[in-house]
């Protein structure tokens, strides 16, 4: 599937004032991940997202992730400025959904 892509981190600036670490499954948001439409791909789907990782978990959600969008994760600010102005803004993935939860 091809979607639009962006990026964030778990600061108050990317997440609002009530950020609080934790992602929408209750993950710790320090590590790789990606928000995700959940109406369009299925939280703790894995997704392989070309420039930032193989296999990565969908595991957030946010309130500007709408349709075909993701948002990959990194640690800080500036890491997701860098790799938003050094990526493509739309992209190929691919996406594994487990059918029995």
């Amino acid at each position: 599937m091809t979607v639009k892509v962006t990026a964030y981190c778990p600061c108050p600036i990317c997440c609002g004032k009530h950020s609080n670490g934790k992602t929408a499954i209750n993950r710790n948001a320090y590590q790789p991940g990606v928000a995700v439409d959940k109406t369009i791909i299925r939280l703790r789907s894995r997704l392989d997202v070309p420039g930032y990782g193989n296999w990565v978990m969908a595991d957030d959600t946010g309130s500007r992730v709408k349709g075909k969008h993701i948002d990959v994760r990194f640690n800080t600010h500036s890491e997701a400025l860098e790799w938003a102005k050094n990526n493509p803004k739309h992209i190929r993935i691919r996406v594994w959904t487990k059918i029995n939860d």
